[in-house]
């Protein structure tokens, strides 16, 4: 679905009128953020199962999201990397 609605938005651009645009743009957004949920939500599941190396892969993929969306001075991604600290820090010691 993503895919569509950017190939839409990319190949229509000069023939979209303002407000089919708008709403393009909108639903992509909702998109993204609709992933970042999804993405903390699978986090969570693999930390309770103690799965941490999982738990990191998501929080990373979520990071880098956030970062996407909100950009490196938002709240929203603060909180994303303090999300991978701990991920990080629930890693057993292998020394």
């Amino acid at each position: 679905m993503l895919s569509e609605l950017d190939n839409k938005l990319v190949m229509d651009s000069g023939n979209l009128a303002p407000a089919e645009k708008t709403k393009i743009e909108g639903e992509l957004k909702n998109y993204q953020r609709y992933k970042i949920d999804l993405y903390f939500t699978i986090h969570n599941l693999y930390k309770i199962e103690q799965n941490y190396p999982e738990a990191l892969n998501y929080a990373k993929e979520h990071t880098k999201l956030n970062l996407e969306i909100y950009k490196s001075k938002h709240k929203s991604y603060a909180y994303a990397l303090m999300l991978e600290a701990q991920a990080i820090s629930m890693m057993p010691n292998l020394d």
